[in-house]
């Protein structure tokens, strides 16, 4: 086994994001950066993954305004004998999106690590930005028990 596969070896049995902070190293487009630069482009790239979430949860706002009063109309209307069962419904269905999407749910911790907002979170988590690390890393990364609150922010 090689100097290198060691290292990764050991990273993953020590929890380390190590070897996604060399993909991110690596990357073609920030191999000749300086560290000041490396660091401007991650916070460029949290800014556009923050914009992205937030005309999200705009999108769901706006829609929900409708869904949830032709929802409250229907249960006023058309009574199914549960008191506002469509009405609430469709308040859960957008609870378990903002829950998805986590809004802030990495940010305490992305100012302290080199990889911001990624670095902060676990790729495979049940949110947004899980599902986009999981996208660029190309597989999910292991939880780890009793790390933080679930969903994005890293365990």
């Amino acid at each position: 086994m090689g100097g290198e596969q060691r290292e990764v070896e050991r990273d993953r049995a020590l929890g380390s994001s190590a070897p996604r902070d060399r993909l991110w190293e690596d990357s073609a487009a920030l191999r000749n950066l300086t560290p000041k630069q490396k660091e401007g482009a991650v916070v460029v790239r949290d800014l556009l993954v923050f914009q992205l979430k937030l005309v999200l949860d705009g999108l769901k706002d706006l829609m929900m305004i409708w869904v949830s009063i032709g929802a409250a109309l229907l249960d006023l209307v058309a009574p199914t004998g549960e008191r506002g069962r469509r009405f609430y419904s469709s308040m859960r269905i957008a609870e378990k999106f903002d829950r998805w999407l986590n809004l802030y749910g990495a940010s305490e911790a992305a100012a302290t690590h080199a990889e911001g907002l990624f670095g902060a979170s676990r790729a495979g988590a049940d949110s947004l930005l899980g599902h986009i690390e999981k996208m660029v890393l190309g597989h999910e990364e292991p939880e780890k028990p009793g790390k933080g609150p679930p969903g994005d922010v890293r365990r």
